[in-house]
């Protein structure tokens, strides 16, 4: 998603966890230190489906370009979820995205009911952070 902002007002947009509520329809709450090693506690809201929470772990963060997390049940390789936010240079303005990889015995069964609803949460959250910052920008 390209955003007509400044790839330091995207960032600073993106770590500020407490704004969420005010603009993100998909993630609306995030509690806890954005850094490696650290879990966070995590709110979302799915298509379609109740809000829920979960706490992934921080693997990686490199200011004011990615971070990235790993959200998993309760064994490992179950249902592993691998989550990074890109903040990226372009013309004009800022290249935005996120990026999921998920792997475990219950991806197959699980993606085909859930799939489209993360996958949609993660666009409407692209659309939102866009719309939130060419509005306060312009």
């Amino acid at each position: 998603m390209l955003i007509d902002a400044d790839p330091a007002e995207v960032w600073r947009a993106l770590i500020d966890f407490a704004s969420y509520p005010d603009w993100n329809p998909f993630i609306t709450s995030v509690e806890g230190p954005l850094q490696p090693g650290h879990r966070l506690r995590l709110r979302l809201v799915p298509e379609g489906k109740p809000e829920y929470s979960f706490r992934p772990r921080v693997l990686s963060i490199t200011p004011g370009e990615q971070f990235c997390w790993l959200g998993r049940t309760l064994v490992p390789w179950i249902l592993d979820g691998f989550h990074c936010f890109c903040v990226e240079p372009a013309v004009p303005g800022t290249r935005f995205t996120q990026q999921e990889d998920f792997r475990g015995v219950l991806v197959a069964p699980l993606w085909s009911r859930v799939g489209y609803r993360i996958e949609g949460g993660m666009r409407a959250m692209n659309a939102a952070l866009k719309d939130h910052l060419e509005r306060h920008e312009g």
